[in-house]
C-alpha cells in the first residue's frame, strides 16, 4: 500500500479556496438581487408615471366634454353661472367632476 506524504505547510489550502469561491457567488447573488430590485423599482415608477398621465389626458378630455354639452345645450355662456347658480356634478370613471359654470376666453 502506498503512503501518501503531505507537506504540512498546505494544510487547508482546499478549504480556503472553496471559501473564496463561495464569497465570489455570494457577491455576484447580491450584486444580481440588488439590480432587479432596482429595475423593479424603475418600472414601478414608470407605471405610475404613465397611468398618471393618461388619467390626466382623460380628465381633460371629460373635462372638456361637459363644457362643451352645456354650450351646446345654451346653458353655459363665457363668464356666466349655470342656470341654477350651483355648480354641476358629473361622475366619471369613479371620480366626481365638478364644473362651475365658468369658462375662461
Amino acid at each position: 500500500m502506498q503512503t501518501i506524504h503531505r507537506n504540512p505547510d498546505e494544510r487547508g489550502s482546499a478549504i480556503l479556496m472553496v471559501l473564496g469561491i463561495l464569497s465570489i457567488v455570494l457577491i455576484l447573488a447580491m450584486v444580481f438581487a440588488v439590480t432587479s430590485r432596482n429595475a423593479q423599482i424603475v418600472a414601478d415608477a414608470k407605471a405610475d408615471q404613465t397611468q398618471a398621465q393618461l388619467l390626466s389626458e382623460s380628465s381633460a378630455t371629460s373635462v372638456e366634454q361637459v363644457i362643451s354639452l352645456f354650450q351646446n345645450k345654451g346653458n353655459l355662456q363665457p363668464g356666466l353661472k349655470l342656470e341654477d347658480g350651483m355648480p354641476y356634478e358629473m361622475d366619471i370613471d369613479q371620480s366626481m367632476l365638478k364644473v362651475d359654470g365658468t369658462t375662461k376666453p
